[in-house]
Order: C-alpha cells, then sequence, then structure tokens
C-alpha cells in the first residue's frame, strides 16, 4: 500500500513539475486547461480530481517555486552572512541565475506579479505572497544594517526594502530582454551606493594631521622639497591650513 502510494505521489509530482514549466513559459492566462492537460498526459476532466483545477495547480506551482527558490535561498544567506553582505549575496545569485536562462522564461514569480489582474482580488492573493516574502527579506536586513551603520539611515529601512525589491523585479524583468552582465550589474551599483552612501576613499598613509609635530615635519618638508613634490608622500592639510604651517 505504501509503496502504492508512493508511487502515485511521484507521479503526480512528476505531473505538476511539467504543469509548472507550461505556466513558467506562458503564463497564467495565456495557458489553457487543455494546455496543461496535454503537458502533463491526462484528460482535461483529471486535472481537477488531483490537483483541484487551473487555479490551484498555479497556487501549488508558485509555492513549490517560492518555497524551493527564493525562500531556501533567503534562509541559507540570512543564516550565513551579515545583512549587509546578504544583500550583495543575494542580488549576485539573481543576477547569476538571470544569465543562465537560456530560455529567457524570467522569474515565475516576478511573471506573476506583473501579470496580476487589478480586478481579480483571488489572484492578488496568490501572487503577493512573493514580494512580500522578498521585501521582508530586505527589511530586516535594512533594519539590522542601520543598526550597526553599515548603510546609511538617511531613508527609511521600509523605503530602501521597497528600493530593493523594485530592483529585483527591474534584474528580472529586464534579464528576459537584455541578458547581459554588465547592464544588469549596471542597476544594481548605483542601489548599493545610494543605500552605502558617499564615504571618502581612504588612502594608506594619508591622513589629517592634528599634532604640531606633524605640521612641522610638513612644514620642513614644503621648505626641502618644495609643495608639488611634498603633498603625494605627507598627511594631507587643507589649503588653508596649509598656508598656516607655512607661514607658521
Amino acid at each position: 500500500m505504501k509503496k502504492e502510494l508512493s508511487v502515485a505521489t511521484s507521479v503526480a509530482y512528476s505531473r505538476s513539475s511539467c504543469a509548472i514549466q507550461q505556466l513558467w513559459l506562458r503564463g497564467h492566462e495565456a495557458t489553457s486547461v487543455r494546455d496543461l492537460a496535454d503537458e502533463m498526459g491526462i484528460g482535461g476532466p483529471s486535472l481537477y480530481n488531483p490537483f483541484g483545477g487551473k487555479r490551484a495547480l498555479y497556487r501549488s506551482s508558485l509555492n513549490r517555486c517560492l518555497e524551493q527558490t527564493f525562500r531556501e535561498r533567503i534562509r541559507r544567506l540570512e543564516c550565513s552572512l551579515p545583512p549587509r553582505e546578504a544583500i550583495s549575496a543575494f542580488f549576485r545569485e539573481i543576477v547569476d541565475r538571470s544569465l543562465t536562462d537560456k530560455k529567457r522564461r524570467g522569474c515565475m514569480l516576478t511573471n506573476s506579479t506583473l501579470e496580476n489582474v487589478p480586478e481579480d482580488r483571488d489572484f492578488q492573493q496568490i501572487v503577493a505572497t512573493f514580494p512580500n516574502d522578498v521585501e521582508s527579506f530586505f527589511l530586516r536586513c535594512a533594519t539590522a544594517d542601520q543598526r550597526d551603520g553599515t548603510i546609511v539611515n538617511s531613508h527609511a529601512a521600509e523605503d530602501a526594502a521597497r528600493l530593493l525589491l523594485a530592483t529585483l523585479l527591474g534584474i528580472r524583468v529586464l534579464a528576459r530582454a537584455r541578458p547581459d552582465r554588465e547592464h544588469l550589474e549596471g542597476v544594481v551599483r548605483p542601489v548599493f551606493a545610494l543605500l552605502d552612501g558617499k564615504r571618502e576613499k581612504r588612502v594608506t598613509g594619508v591622513r589629517r594631521p592634528n599634532k604640531p609635530r606633524e605640521r612641522h615635519k610638513l612644514q620642513r618638508a614644503f621648505w626641502l622639497r618644495g609643495r608639488a613634490g611634498a603633498t603625494p608622500h605627507l598627511p594631507a592639510l587643507s589649503t588653508k591650513e596649509t598656508n598656516r604651517c607655512l607661514t607658521a
């Protein structure tokens, strides 16, 4: 009995996997019950008994895709990386996955979000799970990052999470029309630059002197080698401070 149940479950899983591929490629509205039945190798009426019909099958397909891709990725990254690095790794994987999609099917979850019909409340509830889950992940990371100063807090963490969600959707859509790494990564770079804020680039050995001894060293260096030759190798001063130092 258990063996028969296992075989039946395996067959059902295999058939639903075929349905996922059809729904992923063509979308919910463009895929008919007949298309699904033919892809799964069953009769049209048989689609309703074990699988609950087209809508139920679509819900099941989205949940499986959500669990096996995004939720798995989120759990893995949150458990192994600091929040800021988890977001970066998340987008790196998204870009890599987009570029390996030879059929340019895009992301099934993103496609379902774009296909959402405003007047169809039931459909809205089905597809809202994906952006809500992803936005929650970004919000957790942004909140933690702002708390420890990893990213700037000039914007609310909620706004940062929404920006990252919009970036994700944009990448997945753009990848279907223009699967080019430079373009996809170019979408991500300015977003992280905004979140990180403008930080002064540190150069080894260059800092603002705050001791009379250092100022005296600079004054002597300027006197020996001239201002142009000394500045690349000595602590940096503003024009006003330099003039004061040289005339001290």
